[in-house]
């Protein structure tokens, strides 16, 4: 595949008239016996070889070098696009222009125009013979989302003809900006996981730690011999049960719901999408403070694919980086589905009980299943969105 594809503009009729006018000449030198008119015959039969040779090697030899990476941002930040283009041609290309578009993620506060849902850039340009130009164009991280440097062209004037040429860049650029979503307070977050911070004991918890025994009892038929504490057992002469402290089980489900339903049941993509990424990501980032292990599942579908977004469970900085990363990288665009098939898979495939986090709308279906899942004593939390703040607080069923 080549790298940049040339479109010229209409130097055949320039060369055209040029060639005519010096055999004109020619022949009015011949006729009228004076020779003079052979000096700008000449001369434009010079340029007219000179414009044929430019059309030829100008831009042949164009490097465009762009790193390979992923610059990730919270709105707010700013960094910078580093670009470099090459000339390994000798021919130079004066006074151009570089083209090229962004998503509305990041945006130059200052040389940027609106063109659809893209930023467009024009930069000043000048190649000379066998030089390079480096360009490091500050940018500003603004909307959540991913994108990449796209549609780049060069134009430049024909250094002959002055009449424009441009080379259109034909593979991709692989510099991403990724900016995650905007972190928001939640009330009532702090407080929650204060009260079960640490693998703290919970009497009402069906979550039984074998290696932590809180004592022992006399043996009763049908203990399960994996029970019986063998040391106590020999000193006093009689068969005795551990008895086993219950714990909590920390680990947590976030379910992110971007799905809302009309009046007739059907289900559309919610308006309340970038907000309700924002709680998420913000609930992400604190379970990652208080070292709560959590998975994620998000009702979008993959594009190009059958499969939903989703996060294996997991803790720590890293586990959250990659959760900022993949609501960074969920679009507008993408295919929703409802939410209550992806509670369903989940159970089915699923013994634990995990506290399990609603984010967005709980409809018909989510509020059986939900109250079906907080009879087998799992914790239900809520997680709404209002303006710029978001609230967490214990499910409970509405009649």
């Amino acid at each position: 595949m080549k790298a940049w594809v040339k479109e010229t503009g209409d130097e055949t009729r320039f060369y055209d008239r040029a060639m005519a006018a010096s055999v004109v000449m020619i022949v009015i030198s011949v006729v009228v016996d004076r020779f003079i008119l052979f000096v700008p015959a000449a001369m434009l039969l010079l340029l007219v070889g000179m414009g044929k040779i430019y059309d030829r090697y100008s831009g042949k030899k164009l490097f465009f070098h762009h790193e390979k990476k992923t610059i990730r941002l919270f709105p707010g930040e700013s960094t910078s696009l580093k670009l470099q283009i090459e000339n390994g041609s000798r021919f130079p290309m004066l006074n151009g222009r570089l083209s090229f578009h962004t998503g509305n993620s990041v945006k130059n506060m200052e040389r940027q125009t609106i063109d659809k849902e893209d930023y467009h850039y024009k930069l000043p340009l000048t190649l000379h013979g066998k030089g390079a130009a480096y360009l490091n164009l500050p940018l500003e991280a603004v909307h959540r989302g991913t994108t990449k440097v796209k549609h780049v062209s060069f134009t430049y004037p024909h250094i002959i003809t002055f009449i424009p040429v441009r080379l259109t860049y034909q593979k991709p650029v692989h510099t991403e900006f990724l900016v995650y979503p905007e972190l928001v307070p939640i009330m009532g977050v702090d407080e929650y996981f204060h009260r079960r911070s640490g693998a703290h004991h919970a009497p009402e918890s069906i979550v039984e730690d074998p290696s932590s025994p809180a004592g022992v009892r006399d043996y009763i038929s049908g203990d399960s011999i994996k029970r019986i504490h063998w040391k106590a057992s020999a000193k006093a002469q009689t068969l005795k049960t551990k008895i086993l402290e219950k714990q909590m089980n920390k680990e947590m489900t976030i379910f992110i719901n971007l799905t809302q339903h009309s009046r007739l049941g059907h289900a559309y993509r919610s308006g309340q999408l970038e907000r309700l990424l924002s709680a998420a990501g913000s609930f992400c980032m604190k379970a990652a403070h208080f070292e709560v292990p959590y998975e994620l599942f998000v009702n979008v579908k993959r594009p190009h694919q059958a499969s939903i977004f989703k996060q294996e469970s997991g803790e720590g900085a890293l586990h959250v980086k990659h959760s900022l990363e993949l609501l960074a990288r969920v679009d507008k665009s993408f295919p929703v589905q409802e939410m209550s098939p992806v509670m369903y898979k989940w159970d089915q495939q699923t013994e634990k009980k995990n506290t399990v986090v609603i984010v967005g709308d709980v409809d018909g279906e989510m509020k059986d299943i939900l109250h079906e899942w907080q009879w087998k004593g799992r914790n239900i939390l809520i997680l709404e969105t209002e303006k710029d703040a978001a609230f967490l607080y214990a499910w409970k069923r509405r009649r």
